[in-house]
């Protein structure tokens, strides 16, 4: 997979060893090695800590990104990404974005168009879709109008951003952050209508998780 010799070039070409890369994406050294051997990938917030600290572009390190090995110095930008099509997929984009929806089988039905995301997002997650996001909810984590790609998922991991439906209403989207007790569907937002919402486990309220959301991109990535 890719993504996986990336990550490996990467370390090599700055002679770092997987426990230092795993410091500067914040997740343990056992992740990396999983990315390396190809049974993981990364999550976003750790691409963006990984490209952000190299100064590359997502791209370069999702997609066709090459570096000569410069046993720790920086590479010339030219040498460490390129941009290939061939390393594209194209997935269903949903039009009617987030207000549009309150269930994921309305998405089954919906005509569509299909548009280019990196390849290993549908390796991983063959049932991905698109949606734009038309939404404020979580402005600070992922940008109002940006794309966002969906897998489905009715039991989403705790920390996940995830899209919710409460009692049957429209989509939202939100942090899941489980506890014993509660359940906290945390709004990261600069808007004020957009506050967290917190749940006791013996709610009678509906709470359906209808999908996590595992990518987003500007709306032209070409």
């Amino acid at each position: 997979m890719i993504i996986s010799k990336n990550i490996r070039a990467l370390r090599s070409a700055y002679n770092l060893t997987q426990r230092e890369l795993a410091e500067i994406a914040s997740v343990t050294e056992n992740a990396v090695s999983k990315w390396e051997n190809g049974y993981a990938a990364p999550r976003l917030g750790a691409v963006e800590k990984i490209t952000s600290h190299f100064g590359l572009s997502t791209s370069a390190l999702l997609e066709s990104f090459e570096i000569q090995n410069g046993g720790g110095s920086d590479p010339s930008r030219s040498s460490k990404e390129t941009l290939s099509s061939s390393n594209l997929a194209y997935i269903p984009f949903r039009q009617s974005g987030l207000s549009g929806l309150k269930a994921i089988d309305q998405t089954e039905t919906e005509p569509c168009n299909k548009v280019p995301v990196p390849s290993f997002l549908v390796e991983y997650f063959p049932d991905c879709f698109v949606l734009k996001n038309d939404s404020d909810d979580m402005d600070r984590s992922i940008p109002r109008d940006c794309l966002i790609v969906v897998t489905p998922d009715t039991k989403p991991e705790n920390g996940s951003i995830v899209l919710v439906s409460i009692d049957q209403g429209p989509l939202l989207i939100r942090r899941l952050l489980r506890t014993n007790q509660t359940i906290v569907l945390s709004a990261e937002s600069s808007a004020l209508k957009c506050n967290d919402l917190v749940f006791h486990t013996d709610s009678h309220k509906k709470i359906s998780f209808v999908g996590r959301i595992i990518w987003f991109q500007p709306e032209r990535i070409l």
